[in-house]
């Protein structure tokens, strides 16, 4: 039933008012702060066993590891 209502609100706005709309969620959904990273390196990398990853952690604590450092201690 959600969907009906979405659909029968947005049937009623002008094409200006769905506009306003969208640009307003998208400048709220992109205008968010990144979160930035606060230590890491390539030369101090991330030690699992035998293998080595590139790793950064950010300011709110998530671990971040690159796709092609991940790949490359999947072939060594």
């Amino acid at each position: 039933m959600k969907s009906k209502g979405g659909k029968a609100r947005a049937a009623k706005l002008t094409p200006e008012e769905r506009s306003q709309i969208a640009k307003k969620a998208a400048a709220t959904r992109w205008n968010q702060a990144l979160p930035q990273a606060i230590c890491g390196s390539t030369d101090k990398p991330l030690r699992i066993a035998d293998k080595e990853l590139e790793c950064y952690v950010l300011d709110d604590g998530t671990r971040v590891l690159t796709q092609a450092g991940f790949l490359q201690a999947l072939k060594s």
